[in-house]
């Protein structure tokens, strides 16, 4: 019953170990474009290029403001790419169009696959600028502490390095301790 005990505040530690959410960017190299976006909430830094070191909780409402101006049309052909390693083993690699289709992407770890259709091509040279208010979803898809690094490239415009971290909500530990426990005493 002792271990079962210990498992129990294992679990529990490894979640008060990081909030819900975590990013931080570095941003290598910008090429006909400069800009900014920027989050209402929960970042602690930020630089010319917006908000960074940002940590967020499951269910937050943000807004996301993005002023940003283009200096050449983006052409049918462009593509963005993320190269990362999820908890620095599993490959995670998309390669989608920047515009003019759709984009696919399998998900890691959960094995889900998700499509969005892309914005018409070109993109026109022109000035943005938004604000958008977004939920995080309500419960964490994983019910483990996970992390991601890698590089993500949109064309010959951008490059950024990236980590994140994402940490299980109540919910999925009260799961993940009851299956110990289950475990533990069958």
């Amino acid at each position: 019953m002792r271990t079962v005990t210990l498992l129990a505040i294992a679990a529990l530690a490894c979640y008060t170990a990081t909030a819900d959410v975590e990013f931080t960017r570095t941003i290598d190299s910008v090429s006909g474009a400069e800009g900014t976006l920027t989050l209402s909430s929960g970042c602690t830094a930020s630089d010319q290029y917006g908000s960074n070191d940002c940590s967020l909780s499951w269910g937050e409402k943000v807004s996301v403001t993005v002023n940003a101006t283009l200096d050449k049309d983006i052409p049918q052909g462009t593509t963005f790419s993320v190269d990362a390693k999820v908890d620095g083993l599993i490959p995670l690699k998309v390669n989608c169009p920047v515009c003019g289709g759709n984009c696919t992407v399998t998900i890691p770890i959960i094995k889900k696959t998700v499509t969005f259709a892309m914005p018409p091509c070109p993109i026109k040279a022109n000035h943005i600028a938004m604000t958008k208010a977004i939920t995080l979803p309500t419960k964490s898809p994983v019910p483990i502490k996970s992390g991601v690094k890698g590089t993500l490239t949109v064309g010959d415009l951008l490059k950024v390095e990236f980590t994140a971290k994402i940490g299980p909500n109540e919910e999925n530990i009260a799961e993940s301790v009851y299956r110990m426990l289950s475990y533990a005493l069958n």
